[in-house]
């Protein structure tokens, strides 16, 4: 099932790309995508608004509280809670770390690029974090 948090981040692309027109029923799409990258649109969208903060905590010029904001997440908490679950680690732990390591954007759920298996463990260990919870 498609959440409404996801649905309007996939009108809002669509809306930049002057696509908003388009009329989408978000079940078949969701699908679709899920058959073509091999994990859903939720998901994919996760991972990729994880790098994205990475990035932020790397550049160190935005406190923890601004990033969630800009990355529209209801608190600090709830990004936290999310940045954990992915990486496994707390956003103040990994601003930490010497080596940050970070995926590329355009590698995430490529099923013709090697991170597509990365996706995959991120995928599962996405799921085991959730279900430890």
């Amino acid at each position: 099932m498609v959440s409404a948090r996801c649905k309007m981040l996939v009108k809002e692309e669509l809306m930049k790309l002057g696509l908003h027109f388009i009329l989408v029923d978000m079940g078949v799409v969701d699908n679709l995508f899920s058959d073509i990258q091999g994990i859903t649109i939720e998901k994919f969208i996760i991972f990729h608004k994880i790098e994205r903060i990475k990035e932020l905590i790397i550049y160190d010029e935005l406190s923890l509280k601004e990033i969630a904001w800009n990355m529209h997440y209801c608190s600090v908490s709830h990004l936290s809670n999310q940045f954990k679950m992915i990486t496994g680690l707390s956003p103040t732990h990994y601003k930490n770390l010497k080596n940050k390591r970070r995926s590329p954007l355009e590698e995430i759920g490529n099923p013709d690029n090697v991170c597509s298996q990365s996706c995959g463990e991120l995928e599962e260990e996405y799921n085991l974090n959730r279900k430890t919870e």
